[in-house]
């Protein structure tokens, strides 16, 4: 336990102890020079009853010095023991706030990682929603394209429904319908088509 508390210890602990015993020992010097003189005046100088006096000043004054230097001690460990506490509490608050800082960088990554999670699906829904606009135009346009190549293939068909009708004691024809086709032959069906009624035409004289 002295030992942890070493590095606590005040380093002018030693020279107060010191200091402060000398001068204790300069006031027990006093005292017994005080004594002497007093026998002196009373003339006992040297006897045995100036010796008593002395000799128990002396064993008096030798309990306060050794009871003086333990509350000095006393002290010093007190405050070394103190000052270790507190250094203890620092170290705790730092490693919780260490460790509050570690759960806070942990939390952060964690919601970045959700957001790049919600950047991700957001991406994703986009895409697939301009995929479906882009279906969407592209089924447009290619319904428009098979009108338009539709258009001049039923204005024949309905010219040469009236003109069958109009000929009189011709045998009976068979009226053929085009259906539109997405299939890549459309284009090819829809010529044929066209030749087979100029042909019709041309035969009754209705051609140029």
């Amino acid at each position: 336990m002295t030992q942890a508390l070493d590095p606590f210890m005040s380093p002018y602990q030693q020279q107060v102890i010191d200091t402060t015993l000398a001068d204790f020992d300069r006031q027990a010097a006093q005292r017994q020079q005080s004594i002497a003189d007093q026998a002196v005046a009373l003339g006992g100088f040297g006897g045995g009853r100036e010796g008593v006096m002395q000799a128990e000043y002396q064993s008096g004054s030798d309990r306060n010095r050794a009871s003086l230097q333990a509350q000095l001690q006393a002290q010093g460990f007190s405050q070394a023991q103190a000052a270790r506490q507190a250094d203890l509490q620092n170290q705790m608050a730092l490693s919780q706030g260490q460790l509050g800082l570690g759960q806070a960088t942990l939390g952060l990554g964690q919601a970045q990682q959700a957001f790049l999670g919600q950047d991700v699906g957001a991406l994703s829904t986009l895409g697939a929603q301009n995929q479906a606009q882009q279906q969407a135009q592209l089924s447009a346009q290619q319904q428009l394209l098979q009108q338009q190549l539709m258009q001049p293939i039923t204005a024949a068909q309905t010219y040469g429904s009236g003109v069958t009708g109009l000929i009189a004691g011709y045998p009976g024809q068979t009226q053929q319908t085009i259906q539109p086709s997405s299939t890549p032959g459309f284009a090819q069906t829809a010529l044929g088509a066209g030749a087979t009624l100029a042909g019709i035409y041309r035969g009754f004289g209705l051609g140029g």
